[in-house]
């Protein structure tokens, strides 16, 4: 979801869950800093072009991949 919502923070969530079993000090500073931009840029917004569009988009809810 990270890569579809917040690239942005991606990378350094994929690092950090390497320490979920053994954390240190220095990884709990990296999520205190990561919650600051967080909370920085959460009314940062992705914006394409000047005119505002609506967005529409369609799932197989069920994951089916068969044709029926």
């Amino acid at each position: 979801m990270a890569i579809g919502m917040r690239p942005d923070i991606s990378y350094v969530v994929s690092v950090l869950s390497c320490y979920l079993d053994n954390p240190g000090p220095d990884h709990w500073a990296a999520v205190k800093h990561l919650f600051t931009y967080l909370s920085g840029t959460a009314d940062y917004e992705l914006v394409f072009g000047l005119e505002e569009h609506s967005l529409l988009g369609y799932t197989d809810a069920d994951g089916s991949m068969h044709k029926d």
